[in-house]
């Protein structure tokens, strides 16, 4: 089939590793994965080749009705199915939003490490520490922002309640390739920056947000 005769969103397919990439691709985009070279070094490649970003763009917009994005933090770039717009596209259910509490803790994750200055964090243990020991009152607000969720069960005033959120937060996080972490030790990826794109008015409001 000649080149001219596809149309842009199926021009991927003219790739030779569309054939084994593009459904692995496929599947991690409508995930909520962010696809970053060091994490995905061969789907990476594949997307950010300039025709195959530009056909697949295209192809996510008019089957799907959602926009394939492209970020940059610290000189890496990253991509990502735009979710966290109110458009989910025609992806239906799909795609699983992330819980209120998974979120705060990424709000806190930011503030402890960027906006409190502590870029050097690197233990899942620390993290705990810090919410328990110096923000008193944003473990109180998050305590009860878990009792509401209907997920939870443990009891608000429990500090276990912490450790877990804090540690479903980082598994969910590990998925969307937010972080990356070897038993107590984890990193930011670049993707985590969409966190701060995305809700930068409530990171910057934070302490309006978790008042007891």
């Amino acid at each position: 089939m000649e080149h001219a005769s596809l149309p842009k969103e199926l021009r991927f397919t003219l790739d030779d590793d569309a054939e084994y990439l593009f459904a692995k691709l496929d599947y991690a985009l409508r995930d909520g994965v962010h696809i970053q070279r060091r994490t995905d070094p061969d789907l990476f490649r594949f997307l950010s080749n300039d025709e195959n970003e530009d056909s697949l763009r295209a192809y996510y917009e008019k089957y799907l009705r959602v926009k394939l994005q492209r970020r940059t933090q610290g000189g890496e770039s990253y991509y990502f199915l735009d979710f966290m717009a109110d458009h989910r596209g025609n992806l239906g259910d799909h795609y699983e939003r992330l819980e209120n509490h998974l979120l705060l803790i990424g709000f806190l994750l930011h503030k402890v490490m960027v906006l409190d200055r502590n870029i050097e964090l690197r233990s899942i243990t620390e993290f705990k520490r810090i919410l328990r020991e110096n923000y008193p009152d944003l473990r109180i607000h998050l305590n009860r922002l878990i009792a509401r969720s209907p997920r939870q069960t443990d009891n608000p005033e429990d500090n276990s309640t912490v450790d877990s959120a804090v540690k479903s937060a980082f598994e969910r996080f590990r998925q969307l390739k937010w972080v990356d972490y070897d038993g107590d030790t984890f990193e930011t990826l670049p993707a985590f920056s969409r966190l701060t794109d995305a809700y930068a008015p409530h990171i910057q409001n934070i302490d309006n947000y978790l008042k007891p």
